[in-house]
């Protein structure tokens, strides 16, 4: 097998190593055990709609801190995800103590 490796500089300040280890061990590493027991604390159904909020989160924080252009498109799109995730939320705390026979059909379906 060949190996073919671009031309690298290996020779960064230590600023920037210091913030791929961060991002390496924190983000990815830590990270991950920190999410899955968030998601077994609260289930999966539930937890796993906060993620859907993690792109809108990204965009509000770029405007905010980078100065990043954002149009009416994108901040329609982000209250609609936004509206659904709500919805489904105070959905899943409405029918949180219903029992079955009382949940509507279409409600089974979600």
């Amino acid at each position: 097998m060949l190996w073919v490796l671009p031309d690298v500089d290996w020779q960064a300040p230590w600023p920037v190593w210091g913030g791929f280890i961060y991002v390496a061990l924190f983000s990815q590493l830590i990270g991950f055990f920190a999410w899955n027991r968030g998601l077994a604390l609260g289930g999966v159904a539930r937890v796993g709609q906060v993620q859907l909020l993690q792109l809108f989160m990204t965009l509000a924080a770029s405007a905010w801190l980078l100065g990043e252009d954002i149009d009416w498109v994108t901040i329609i799109f982000a209250v609609g995800v936004v509206g659904v995730v709500a919805a489904r939320a105070l959905d899943c705390l409405f029918y949180a103590n219903a029992s079955s026979q009382t949940v509507p059909f279409a409600r089974n379906l979600l």
